[in-house]
C-alpha cells in the first residue's frame, strides 16, 4: 500500500467516524487526569538549502500527559517520520525523530474540545547514504492546535496540526506535522 492510499485511508476512516458519532459523544465535560495518544502523523519538509525534494513523511507519533485543570494538560510527546527522496534519479531517505514536552491548553469544555498548544524539546535528523545533508541535532520548538473528539469517557479521537522550528545544526529542517490518533484516559 502506497503512503498516499494509507494516509488518504486513515483520514476517511477518521472522517467517518466523526461524522458517524454524533449522538455517541461522551456527555462528560471535566475531562482530568493521565492520558496517553497514539496515532500516525504526516510530515511536510520546509527543509532549507537541502537540494533535493522530499515527499510528504509518514511516521508515528506518541504522547503521555497528565490534565490537572479541565483548561491545562502536560505532556510529553515523541514523533517519528521517514521522509523519502522524491527525486528517483537519487535514493536518499532521512528520518526525523522528536522528543517534547508539551504545554496544551483546550479552550472548551464538552465532548468536542479545540485547542492550543506549545512545547520544546529536541529534533535528530539523520539522512542515508549522505549525512552532508545535515544530519544532526538539535533544540527544537513546537506550536500548533487540534481537536480532542471524546466518543466516551475514556476514549477520544484526537487530531492536530504543529510547526516545528528547529535551531543549531538542524535550523534548516522545519516542519508542518499533521497528525491523526486516539488518546485514552486513565
Amino acid at each position: 500500500m502506497s503512503r498516499c492510499s494509507l494516509a488518504g485511508s486513515t483520514i476517511a476512516f477518521a472522517v467517518s467516524l466523526c461524522l458517524g458519532a454524533g449522538s455517541a459523544l461522551a456527555e462528560k465535560t471535566d475531562y482530568t487526569g493521565p492520558y496517553a495518544a497514539a496515532g500516525f502523523n504526516l510530515g511536510y519538509e520546509i527543509f532549507e538549502n537541502v537540494p533535493t525534494p522530499f515527499q510528504t513523511a509518514l511516521g508515528t507519533n506518541l504522547r503521555a500527559g497528565y490534565r490537572p485543570f479541565s483548561w491545562l494538560a502536560v505532556e510529553g510527546q515523541f514523533e517519528y517520520l521517514s521522509y523519502e527522496d522524491a527525486d528517483l534519479d537519487v535514493a536518499i531517505s532521512g528520518r526525523a525523530f522528536t522528543f517534547f514536552a508539551n504545554l496544551k491548553l483546550p479552550l472548551l469544555d464538552g465532548p468536542i474540545q479545540p485547542y492550543l498548544y506549545g512545547g520544546v524539546g529536541m529534533l535528530r535528523m539523520d539522512f542515508d547514504p549522505n549525512p552532508q545533508l545535515g544530519s544532526g541535532t538539535g533544540f527544537a520548538g513546537r506550536f500548533g492546535g487540534g481537536v480532542d473528539i471524546y466518543l466516551s469517557e475514556r476514549l477520544a479521537f484526537t487530531t492536530d496540526v504543529a510547526w516545528v522550528n528547529p535551531t543549531g545544526e538542524v535550523d534548516n529542517f522545519e516542519q508542518i506535522n499533521w497528525n491523526i490518533g486516539f488518546l485514552a484516559r486513565f
